[in-house]
Formats: C-alpha cells, sequence, structure tokens
C-alpha cells in the first residue's frame, strides 16, 4: 500500500497513543480512492454492511429535516456521509486531527471541515448542533481524561434539548475476549505501519457517571443488541451511548 514520502515513522514504546494512532491515519489517507468506510479503518464490512450498521444505530438519535450534525474525529467522513444519506437535507460538520483524512472529507463530501483536536475544537461554535457525535474515535485517546474533554466540547456546541451520540466504543468489561478475536478478525487487513498500538476501553460506568454529574439523560446498548450485531465480528465488544441534554428553561 502506497506510504507518502512526508510520514516519519512514529512507533516508540513511550509515544502516546493518540500520537501512534495520528501517524497511521495520515498514512491511511493515502487511500484516496477507496470507500470511505474503509480509509476510517472499517475494511471488515463491504458497504451494505457499513451502511446497515449506521442506519440501525443512528435509531438512537433521530434527525429531524434540516438538522445540523458534528462528528468530532470524523476521519473522512464516512459517518456523516451515510447519516445524509440517511437524511438528505441535514448539514454536516466535522473536525480530525488527521489533515489528511480532513482534506478527503473536503474533496467528498458538502459541507465544513477542519483540522482539530477533538478535546479542544473553538471552530464549532457553541450552541449550534442539533447532535454532536463521535463515531469510533474514544479507542484512539489516550485515557478517560480525554474522553471527558471530548464529551465537555459536545455539550458545549450542542443547542438546549439535543443530543450527543458516542459510538463504537470498545468495552472495558469485554477487553480480553477483544484482544483474544482481533488477530483473527483482523488477519488480512492490510497495514500502512509497523506500529502496533493498543485500543482504550472504557466502562459503561463511565458515562453513566458522566451524565449523572451534567443531569444528562443517558441510553447505553450493546452493539449485540442490535440486527447488524449478528455478523459484525466487532459487536461482541462494542456499545454506543446516546446523552440528550435538557430542554431550555
Amino acid at each position: 500500500m502506497a506510504q507518502g514520502p512526508d510520514f516519519s515513522p512514529v512507533n516508540t514504546p513511550t509515544a502516546p497513543r493518540s500520537v501512534i494512532w495520528q501517524d497511521i491515519w495520515q498514512r491511511k489517507a493515502s487511500q484516496s480512492t477507496a470507500a470511505l468506510h474503509h480509509v476510517n479503518g472499517y475494511d471488515l464490512l463491504d458497504d451494505q454492511a457499513w451502511h446497515g450498521m449506521i442506519e440501525e444505530l443512528s435509531t438512537m438519535f433521530p434527525l429531524r429535516p434540516h438538522a445540523a450534525v458534528a462528528e468530532l474525529g470524523c476521519g473522512a467522513g464516512a459517518f456523516l456521509a451515510t447519516l445524509r444519506h440517511l437524511a438528505p437535507t441535514i448539514k454536516i460538520a466535522g473536525i480530525d486531527y488527521a489533515a489528511g483524512l480532513v482534506e478527503l472529507a473536503r474533496q467528498r463530501l458538502e459541507g465544513q471541515f477542519w483540522v482539530a483536536d477533538v478535546r479542544a475544537c473553538p471552530q464549532l461554535a457553541t450552541a449550534s448542533f442539533d447532535v454532536a457525535c463521535s463515531f469510533g474515535t474514544t479507542m484512539y485517546l489516550d485515557a478517560e481524561a480525554d474522553v471527558t474533554a471530548m464529551l465537555g466540547e459536545m455539550r458545549r456546541i450542542t443547542r438546549p434539548g439535543g443530543r450527543i451520540y458516542v459510538g463504537e466504543i470498545s468495552d472495558l468489561a469485554r477487553r480480553e475476549l477483544a484482544l483474544s478475536l482481533r488477530p483473527t478478525t483482523h488477519a488480512a487487513n492490510q497495514r500502512v505501519s509497523n506500529a502496533s498500538p493498543d485500543h482504550l476501553y472504557l466502562p459503561k460506568e463511565f458515562f453513566l457517571a458522566y451524565a449523572a454529574q451534567h443531569r444528562l439523560t443517558a441510553e447505553i446498548r450493546d452493539h449485540l443488541t442490535f440486527n447488524f450485531g449478528r455478523s459484525n465480528p466487532l459487536a461482541v465488544y462494542r456499545y454506543s451511548v446516546c446523552l440528550q441534554l435538557p430542554a431550555a428553561a
């Protein structure tokens, strides 16, 4: 697989997880002709499986016509592209720390996209989105504190009564199961780097505690409870969270 000449290898044991993954995502951006969800790392799913999964998950945060939706950690825009396919009139925006992926999103989607960190993204205006989402991003962050910071930004940009959706979270309670399955499920994946960074696994209690602290309504669903879970090899250790903000007084 082609690798751009400007990429320097990042594979030291002391490098933060997020830095190693950032280098990998920059390399993945060279796959400019691939399906967006493959660029975003979902190589195991064909187009039908990907769209079916996102269609089911989007029932957790129903989109009204012309809703404004922002994604933190949007990558090349695969998740937003599928949401727009399901709800064509929505307005989309996204941020990601991999400049190459952001450029792909700009080329292939109509929306606003910036290079930024999910923990601090001033490009996204306060209380300007009906839905703030983040799909398949938490696993690449360094610690729970980073997820807390991301959730703070998601709360900031969401309008009163709006929803925060965090999807494709690796479950801490099933970490050992995930580690035992991944060498088999990902054996055929094409690699763009020799680095082998791990994932961040989060307990569901983390999100329940966050919701209670900020007076949000929380819904948590294991991916095995969805129809796509029967065929998706990752569903056994992944879950999604939807947090609803209180309406304006």
